[in-house]
Parts: C-alpha cells; structure tokens; sequence
C-alpha cells in the first residue's frame, strides 16, 4: 500500500558493536529536530525497489535501508537535516561534492567491505544515500511542472558518466536555462519571479537577464533551481541555502525574493498540473495519480537507473584491475535476472544497455585446488553493457555465455569471500577461436574460451 513501509525487510543484516549501540541510545533520548520533507513515506522504497528490481534481495533491502535513512534516523550515520542530501537550497555544488563522496566510500567498501565490527555501513547502503538526494531533486526543483509553472524537462538533469560534475553558476545547461546559484550582482544581471497582472507571483521559474558574464551570452534565461527548507544556522559565515537572496528565509511575498520555500504537500483538490503559485515548491505526495507528480517519479526512476550505470562506470575508471566491477556485477546482481528491459541491469534508457551484437563467446571456468568450493562466476563485457553470473559450489566446471562484437574486451572473475577475485580479460578475435586463460591472485583459475563468429545473429540469447 503506497504510503506504508514494511520495515521488517529493510534491517542491515550486520551487527554493530555495543559501543554503537550505546550510543545510539543516549542520541534516542536527546530531542530529535524537525527532517527536511522529502518524498512521503514509502515513496522513495518504491522507485528504488521498482528501479534497481535486478539486485539480489538482500543487496537491494541495504540499497532501500541507505536511501530511506538519510530521512528516517535509521543510524548514528544519518542526518536528515542536512539540506545539501535532499536537493534543497540550492546547494548544486555541495550535493554533488556529497554524492561524489559517497560514491567514493561505495567503490572502497565494494572492493575491501568493512570489519564485521566495524560501525561503517556496507557499500550498498551508501549507494542508497547517493540514490536518496537524486530522486528528491525531481520533487524539490522547478525542472518538472509545466510551463509557466516549471521548466517542463522530463530529461534527465545529469545524464553524464564518472562522478558529477557541477555547472558553474549561471551557465547554460539546456536551452535557454541557467543554473541558479549564489546572488547575481547588479553589475552581472538580475533575476526575479514572474507575476501576473495583480502583481501576484506566478511561476516558480526565475527570469534571468545576464548582462556581462563570460559563460553565456547577454540575454534573458530561465533558472533552475531547488526549493529552500530549514532554518538559518547560529553562525552568519554559513551559507545554508544559496539561492537568492543568499541565507534569507525566504518567506517575504515579492518577486525579487527569488528563493521559495519548500513548503508541504499540495492538496488533492489543487491542480495536477501546476504550481499553483502558493509559495510552496515540491510534488512530496501521491504517487503515479497523474500530472507532474506522474512525471517527477517517472524521471527519478529513470535517474535511479542511469546511477546504477554511473556506478559501473565509477567501478571500472577507479579500479583498472575490474576486480570491483565484477564484484558489483557478480554479487550484487540477481541471478535470474533479466537479460534486457528496464529491469535487467543494463538497463535499457541508460548507456549500459545492452545492445545487439555478432559473436558469440562460450567460456568455461574451472578453478584450481586452492580455491574455496563456494564461488561466484561473472562474465562481463568491460564496456559494460552486458554480464553474466552464476553461483554454484565448485570444483563443478562452469560455463557462461555473451554477444559480443570483434575487438570487444570480455573479463571472466572467480570471486570468493570475502571479495576474493581471480580474474582474467582478452580481446574477442574476429575469426573462430579455442584457447586458454588463467588468473591467479588470492587463488588461482582457469578459462576456457570458445568464440563462435556470428553465434549471435540468429536471435539468440546466451542465459
């Protein structure tokens, strides 16, 4: 039921030292401030359940642990009033330095998991941090709603690949949007809200007019920009919301008080399509009844898959080796997978999707007598946009198959626990070929390899 969370299927399967757990008992008992709002209750499980449905059960229960978190005090980790996690204030730059930090700690984790006593969270619950701030974007901004209203974009605000990357303030980022960041000085240009005829605000869009700046033309733009929560912190030299004007509460009525506060949930009775110009800006309630809430989920959960792509991205250009790619792939992923749609994980609607292609390679893993008997098999195309994986008790030889293209780089891993990886690569010949690969590390393995041109032609699909 949309609005209600079954909790019991969320707990971290990790303990933490009793050290935490006093500690988290004397924090119970201090008062707890006000979170900022986000996505209601249960919202944000089910675009991160509906999305990322190709993890195995008990990686995307910590995925949902993590995003739920960073709004429900779950741990001694969380902070909900941190606006730079929620898309709010303004604050671009700080939510990607945050998200970028996360994703750090998922790559570092992944690769080397933490003591069983170590208080850290494991990998895939900073993955549902990352996941939490990026879904919040689509209802704490003026990228969805209609025109006048909004921007009306259902692209994705940052398709790239690798860790994010800002725009600098007031520089184009789509037609004839800027990004709102910080005050825009007189000598620069202005910026306020539209009003209608009564001199009444009536869009949640700033009109920018740039007179000098060296990153756009002189023109008028639209602003992009996040509604603003919280409270002004005790120090003055705190920039706690950036959006015009800079650390003001936002609560003055005027078209020059550009920044709007986030405000609670529309009514029912209120427009689907609009604004409404109520000096509130989020679509926090409801869930898929139409309008630009419909819109606002369908592109979070767009955004959610493109991150899981970001992240296998991340994983190959920090870690060379590929160790930690086939960790995330092979582990992370369910078995029974699907092997395209929006559900498989390469998913389609991101640059991971897996694409038709000629050869067929079959490869058979046999690991050697130092291996441990319990291993998972991955089989991964390094562009990644396709994978295998099967886990099975050894010495059994084990076989997997991909479509591949002529020059591809394919890796087959052995991986053990606690993330012990015996891995090897080649280069897909173009003609038909047999041979032998062997890897070593932690333990060692064998491949054996079998590419058969065109194998993949006739619709067939390797499972």
């Amino acid at each position: 039921m949309i609005g209600q969370t079954d909790t019991s299927r969320n707990k971290l399967p990790r303990a933490y030292p009793s050290r935490v757990i006093a500690a988290v008992l004397v924090i119970a008992a201090l008062p707890t401030p006000q979170p900022v709002q986000a996505y209601s209750e249960g919202i944000h499980e089910k675009l991160t359940r509906d999305s990322l449905s190709f993890l195995a059960p008990f990686v995307l229960n910590r995925v949902v642990y993590g995003n739920r978190d960073e709004d429900e005090y779950l741990s001694i980790n969380s902070n909900s009033n941190d606006e730079k996690r929620h898309s709010t204030n303004c604050l671009f730059v700080e939510s990607d330095a945050y998200m970028n930090s996360r994703f750090k700690s998922v790559i570092q984790l992944a690769k080397v998991p933490p003591p069983y006593n170590d208080f850290r969270p494991a990998a895939e619950v900073y993955f549902g941090r990352i996941l939490h701030g990026l879904q919040d974007f689509y209802s704490h901004s003026n990228w969805v709603p209609q025109p006048p209203q909004g921007l009306g974009r259902t692209d994705l605000f940052e398709s790239t690949l690798g860790y994010r990357r800002t725009p600098p303030a007031y520089s184009k980022i789509r037609d004839d949007i800027v990004i709102v960041y910080g005050n825009l000085s007189p000598q620069r240009g202005t910026i306020r809200l539209p009003t209608d005829a009564s001199g009444r605000v009536s869009s949640s869009v700033p009109i920018v007019r740039i007179k000098k700046s060296r990153l756009v033309r002189p023109g008028t733009y639209r602003g992009l920009m996040t509604s603003v929560s919280g409270n002004a912190p005790m120090s003055p030299f705190v920039v706690w919301q950036n959006c015009p004007p800079v650390n003001s509460d936002c609560k003055e009525d005027s078209a020059d008080n550009v920044c709007l506060r986030h405000g609670y949930g529309r009514p029912p009775s209120s427009s689907l399509m609009a604004w409404e110009g109520e000096g509130n800006m989020n679509m926090d309630h409801s869930y898929d009844d139409g309008g630009d809430w419909a819109k606002s989920h369908r592109v979070s959960r767009r955004q959610t898959r493109h991150e899981w792509c970001r992240l296998l991205h991340i994983s190959k250009g920090d870690d060379a080796s590929l160790k930690t790619s086939a960790i995330i792939l092979g582990t992370w992923v369910r078995e029974d997978a699907a092997v395209r749609g929006e559900q498989a994980p390469h998913p389609d609607g991101t640059p991971c999707a897996v694409t038709n292609k000629t050869h067929r390679v079959k490869i058979v893993a046999t690991p050697a007598g130092n291996a441990p008997n319990d291993l998972t098999y991955a089989l991964f195309d390094t562009d990644l946009t396709d994978s295998r994986r099967r886990t099975a008790s050894f010495p059994a030889n084990r076989s997997l198959e991909l479509c591949v293209d002529p020059g591809d780089k394919v890796a087959a891993a052995l991986i053990a626990a606690p993330k012990k990886v015996a891995l090897a690569t080649f280069n897909v010949p173009l003609a038909a070929r047999t041979f032998a690969l062997s890897a070593g590390g932690a333990f060692n393995a064998s491949f054996a390899v079998t590419v058969i041109p065109n194998g993949c032609l006739a619709g067939f699909e390797p499972r």
